[in-house]
């Protein structure tokens, strides 16, 4: 397959679509642009025959030219034989509860401020002083359970549905993003 088949002008132009599309450079490297609009630089590869793909970062803060260096990089490292990700995982592991909802709620920029500092202070409130160091995929169902009792005790009952609700976005991001494999948050809880 041919590669550097992208140009500067090519990716300055993509367009969004209906739906989420991905630009090829060829090498497992593309462009993936979002329907929203974003773009990113993306590699795909497998590992023991099973696709990962790794992320470079946003475009054109990485540019196509230090997109195709950071290919040619773990690409080197894929021939020696290691995971270009390995390092990421290992850092996913330690992620705290506290630092997941940070960047979970810096990064919707789909609601309100207004909204974003409701579901922040409710989840300080509540769930920040018995799991917030906690590492994110070691908290199970029952400590989320625990936590939220409490709420419950204090006859809180709409708002406990609303931090469930809250939380679980936060932990669908975690699943989505592999810092751990289950969302505890997911079903109902009262």
């Amino acid at each position: 397959m041919p590669t550097n088949r992208l140009s500067d002008a090519k990716c300055k132009a993509a367009r969004p679509a209906e739906k989420d599309r991905k630009l090829f450079d060829g090498g497992g490297l593309f462009l993936w642009v979002s329907s929203k609009g974003s773009k990113a630089w993306r590699m795909a590869y497998r590992i023991a025959g099973k696709p990962q793909t790794i992320s470079f970062g946003p475009y054109p803060e990485v540019s196509l030219a230090d997109a195709r260096a950071k290919r040619d990089e773990q690409k080197a490292k894929l021939r020696e034989g290691s995971d270009p990700m390995a390092s990421r995982k290992a850092n996913r592991a330690g992620l705290k509860f506290k630092d997941a909802v940070s960047q979970y709620w810096a990064g919707r920029g789909d609601v309100t401020p207004l909204y974003r500092s409701k579901a922040l202070r409710g989840i300080e409130i509540y769930l920040l002083p018995s799991l917030g160091n906690k590492p994110i995929n070691s908290i199970t169902r029952d400590d989320l359970l625990d936590a939220l009792r409490i709420m419950d005790a204090k006859g809180l009952y709409v708002y406990v549905r609303k931090v469930r609700i809250w939380i679980s976005q936060v932990f669908e991001w975690v699943v989505e993003h592999s810092y751990a494999k289950i969302n505890p948050a997911a079903q109902s809880i009262r």
